[in-house]
């Protein structure tokens, strides 16, 4: 069963959250509605950590909902751009999905 952190909506039905992130077997899912936009392999996934605004690495592929406090950051092990930053509504509780649904990525910052 994938585990995700999942998009707010209003009662009006309006997306507060626009993206949803998921961490399925094949790897961490951006979904828009029920559309995956962006799929990185947990293969590919070296190393992860939750972080402030002002630890964000510069260069880096986002993808981030409103007004984020606190922020994902994937470091792949493959590509141009390795820093995948993404910004669930619960950081701590995606990190345990991950952890749970690959237990080699290492978490915490890097050294």
């Amino acid at each position: 069963m994938p585990s995700m952190c999942s998009s707010r909506t209003t009662r009006q039905g309006r997306l507060e959250w626009p993206f949803d992130f998921r961490v399925t077997p094949a790897g961490v899912e951006v979904r828009l509605g029920r559309w995956v936009v962006r799929r990185v392999a947990l293969d590919d996934v070296a190393r992860a950590d939750a972080v402030p605004l002002r630890r964000v690495p510069f260069w880096n592929e986002h993808w981030c909902n409103f007004a984020p406090a606190r922020f994902v950051v994937l470091r792949r092990k493959t590509g141009w751009v390795r820093n995948f930053v993404i910004n669930p509504a619960d950081p701590a509780g995606f990190l345990e999905a991950l952890r749970r649904e690959a237990p080699r990525v290492e978490q915490g910052p890097a050294p």
